[in-house]
């Protein structure tokens, strides 16, 4: 009923305006939920008035699958399906946002893989994106949907954790942390790495994501130097 109203709309706009008009919509029908553009064109009687209108529908269901796939990929990290920088960092802004006017908070986790170097030069870089793959799914499953997870490149992940003070991100980064050391080869011994990581909440002070990102990298360093 939803959909015949709004073709019934866009017909009469036509021989309202004289003027063509689009239509977008989603279907589910015997083939399941597909995705069509309409076309509708009017066409004039010798005095100029609207006297028929022509309506072309096409099935554009496999470019509007591509154009998300390609909007996924730009978004997305490819090996761990985590969030890229580009996107974690407009995220984070819109966070910040919420957090200079008082409405929301969150922590932030900087992250970085001990001994990764030590696991592709004996292993193979092979082994090494099966570690990273394993990572990310480590950090989706200790987080929560509304959280932001990213692999911000290399062997560096960041996790923003919605409506989270510091002491409770810690106990988070302890959880992670037990669980990537205990990532194991194929044999099922643990292959050696573990995480250095830089906790901190974010604050009015912290004008954008670039700015909180370098406080808590430099906290992380300080862990990693500290590990050493």
């Amino acid at each position: 009923a939803t959909l015949a109203a709004n073709f019934e709309a866009s017909y009469r706009r036509v021989v309202d305006t004289g003027a063509p008009v689009e239509l977008e919509f989603a279907y589910t029908g015997p083939a399941g939920l597909r995705h069509y553009l309409g076309r509708a064109t009017p066409e004039f009687d010798h005095g100029g008035q609207v006297n028929a209108i022509l309506s072309v529908i096409r099935d554009v269901s496999e470019v509007r699958r591509l154009q998300h796939q390609l909007e996924h990929l730009a978004r997305t990290d490819p090996l761990t399906s985590l969030l890229n920088r580009h996107s974690f960092t407009d995220r984070l802004d819109v966070e910040l946002d919420r957090v200079r006017a008082g409405q929301a908070g969150f922590s932030l986790l900087v992250l970085d893989l001990d001994n990764f170097k030590h696991v592709n030069d004996k292993f193979g870089h092979v082994a090494g994106d099966r570690v990273l793959a394993a990572v990310g799914r480590i950090l989706t499953a200790e987080t929560r949907p509304h959280d932001i997870v990213a692999r911000l490149g290399g062997d560096e992940f960041c996790i923003a954790l919605i409506d989270t003070d510091a002491d409770d991100a810690r106990a988070s980064a302890a959880r992670i942390g037990r669980q990537i050391s205990s990532i194991a080869g194929e044999d099922g011994t643990p292959i050696g790495v573990s995480v250095s990581v830089g906790v901190a909440a974010a604050d009015d002070k912290d004008s954008t994501a670039l700015v909180l990102l370098s406080r808590v990298d430099a906290l992380m360093y300080q862990s990693k130097l500290g590990g050493r």
